[in-house]
């Protein structure tokens, strides 16, 4: 208690009148640590300066001298300057790193052609596109046990005229290109398509396909699938709005089944031929006990006959069981085609085109020419699907207006 109060006098002692404003830490209590070096300025509190600004020296530094060395008691060296501790740098330095990593490995992770794509045009989630043609035959294997391996592909030409017709305005668009795979149904005779990329062709011939090259089998910049197949953008319909088009039934089995069905019973005959010549009687002891009584030319014929034909099956049964059933849809049929995710139709300034303007082979007679016409712009490019009924053939390219 002695000691408290000689502290406190101590301390009231050196404050008057004239230095209350003056003096730095006056208002902390006494006792707190801060005692001693109050007004000496040799404490962690300094004076206050002419601008009111009061300095607080770092509680972890350390007063070094010009050398880089501690100043103390023990030398007499001008402390310039203050070091601190470095035991979190390491940590810091981590965090930094961390940082800077996930920055660079967002940015990377966004393709090259997402990051100078414009946003154009919206293709919506439902959309319905009538009267298109399908390029390709539509043939579409028998799943096996629900599954389908390696399924045909197919192609679906759209117009500029076939996107104007369904109200869906691209005056920038000349055409697209959609491409897929089928399946089949037995029972009901069909083909049913599954849509899994468009590519839309720009009147300039930049091209752009959805979804994203680098982005299938994901998103691709789009909206979830709400199929069962999360690759699937849309499905095809006939122009009646059935899910599954019309065609004809494709199968070997008029041929297979036959074929395993004499082999077998080949198989089956040379058996019982070689059966017939042998005895079998049951002995003493349960057991059935089978003796060659007849001609052993005939069972040897008959077990040559058998085996033979058994290795004949299952050299058939391994051939013909990389066949399969399938249902066949001719060229040129008329789909609508159902979108069942949102497209984003952006425009690459720098992206691909079907023909640059400043190229040209040397010695090239046809010099910027395509489809065999010479032409310097190519503006007067139009993409144009037609079909000739008669013919049974379907045209799709560039050509000259």
């Amino acid at each position: 208690m002695n000691q408290l109060l000689d502290q406190l006098k101590n301390g009231s002692s050196g404050l008057t009148a004239g230095n209350k404003g003056n003096v730095a830490g006056s208002d902390i209590p006494v006792g707190l640590g801060y005692d001693n070096g109050l007004t000496g300025g040799t404490g962690n509190l300094s004076q206050t300066d002419g601008n009111g600004l009061q300095w607080v020296e770092p509680k972890d530094g350390i007063a070094t001298d010009a050398n880089g060395r501690p100043v103390s008691d023990k030398n007499s060296n001008n402390a310039t300057g203050f070091s601190f501790a470095t035991s979190f740098g390491a940590a810091g330095d981590a965090a930094r790193q961390a940082t800077s990593a996930v920055s660079t490995t967002v940015q990377n992770n966004i393709p090259g052609s997402e990051k100078n794509a414009a946003p154009v045009y919206t293709l919506p989630e439902n959309s319905t596109l009538v009267g298109s043609r399908a390029m390709t035959a539509l043939l579409g294997r028998i799943p096996i046990d629900g599954k389908v391996t390696d399924p045909y592909p197919f192609k679906v030409m759209i117009g500029k005229d076939n996107l104007t017709a369904n109200g869906i305005e691209l005056p920038d668009v000349q055409g697209a290109i959609v491409s897929g795979t089928a399946t089949g149904d037995w029972t009901l005779s069909c083909v049913r398509g599954a849509i899994t990329s468009i590519t839309f062709v720009f009147t300039d011939g930049t091209v752009r396909t959805l979804p994203s090259p680098e982005g299938q089998g994901s998103n691709g910049g789009n909206q979830n699938s709400q199929g069962g197949n999360n690759s699937s953008i849309g499905w095809l319909s006939d122009d009646n709005g059935i899910p599954c088009i019309s065609g004809t039934r494709k199968s070997n089995a008029s041929t297979y089944l036959p074929t395993i069905a004499a082999l077998a019973a080949a198989s089956a005959a040379g058996d019982a031929v070689a059966e017939n010549q042998n005895t079998s009687q049951t002995n003493g002891y349960g057991g059935v006990t089978s003796t060659l009584t007849g001609d052993a030319g005939q069972a040897v014929l008959g077990k040559a006959l058998s085996g033979g034909m058994r290795e004949t099956v299952d050299w058939v049964k391994a051939r013909y069981g990389q066949t399969f059933d399938a249902i066949y849809v001719p060229p040129g049929q008329k789909v609508a085609l159902h979108i069942t995710r949102q497209l984003a139709i952006d425009y690459e300034e720098k992206g691909r085109k079907v023909k640059y303007d400043d190229f040209s082979l040397a010695g090239s007679s046809t010099g910027h020419g395509l489809m065999g016409i010479k032409m310097q712009n190519n503006k007067n490019l139009e993409y144009r699907v037609d079909y000739t009924p008669l013919g049974g053939r379907l045209f799709a390219g560039f050509c000259q207006v």
